[in-house]
């Protein structure tokens, strides 16, 4: 069936992901290469930044109007690789530099008006501070304190529709979709109501929710919320936690928390 076979696609994803970072976890563990690791991360966010800047005022590999991705054409994947590889590469940044080398990636993601990278982004951001590696400034608490005002003024300038005058002040209006004005305006009630892609994420959980419960143990298999003819959307739930709910069920969600748990507690151990 169309599932079967989506569904193998699925597994030799996920497969191939899992080799992928244990080659990483492997990789980083030898210390003589481990710099070199982290300039290649540079090189990729640098590299990534500029071609999104591209893809921003000349759209030519996006697949979604308006939103950057540079050479992934999928500006989520865009967003997250650069929110990633900031914080594994930065070790390698002098730290005069670290500040200004944040707000580059972080411009690097905001052109994919991508959300969720967003919040990657500001995660990010809140973990370098904390764990003081954004300056040489001795004083924990300073550093901490000052990712906290990036991030809130970020927050507070890409959640409330402010940019979208910044960008018609500047005549760079034109380059705004009534998608990505929403995206920016998404503490806004007003641009809230036209946010056609948060009431459709709001859509596909309620649905995820209600296919678990049809099958509450074992779920609705694997790939079903990739599969268009099963599933009914052209998109997948958005959600990690509801999509191992609707495709593995109670098993599928507790498997996965179990794993969650179980590699957060090896890294406190490290």
């Amino acid at each position: 069936s169309e599932q079967s076979i989506t569904a193998t696609k699925v597994f030799i994803m996920w497969s191939k992901s899992a080799l992928f970072l244990i080659g990483f976890t492997i990789l980083f563990l030898q210390n003589r290469v481990l710099y070199d690791v982290q300039t290649l991360f540079v090189i990729i966010v640098i590299f990534s930044t500029a071609m999104n800047l591209f893809d921003f005022i000349i759209p030519t590999f996006t697949v979604v109007d308006g939103r950057a991705a540079g050479l992934y054409g999928n500006p989520n994947i865009s967003g997250k690789t650069i929110a990633l590889a900031m914080v594994a590469g930065i070790p390698a940044i002098p730290a005069r530099f670290r500040i200004a080398f944040i707000l580059l990636c972080g411009l690097g993601v905001f052109i994919t008006f991508s959300r969720s990278s967003w919040i990657l982004w500001w995660s990010g951001v809140l973990m370098l501070g904390f764990i003081n590696i954004l300056t040489n400034h001795s004083n924990k608490f300073v550093v901490f304190a000052f990712s906290c005002i990036i991030v809130m003024g970020s927050v507070v300038t890409v959640g409330y529709g402010g940019l979208v005058d910044v960008f018609g002040g500047l005549d760079l209006d034109h380059y705004l979709t009534q998608n990505t004005s929403a995206r920016i305006g998404m503490f806004s009630f007003e641009d809230q109501v036209l946010n056609i892609s948060g009431n459709q994420r709001i859509l596909l959980a309620s649905e995820a929710l209600h296919q678990g419960s049809l099958n509450p143990v074992f779920g609705q298999g694997l790939a079903f919320t990739r599969d268009v003819t099963s599933w009914g959307h052209i998109y997948s739930t958005h959600n990690m936690y509801l999509l191992f709910w609707a495709e593995g069920g109670l098993v599928g969600l507790l498997l996965f928390l179990y794993f969650c748990e179980t590699y957060g507690q090896k890294r406190k151990g490290k």
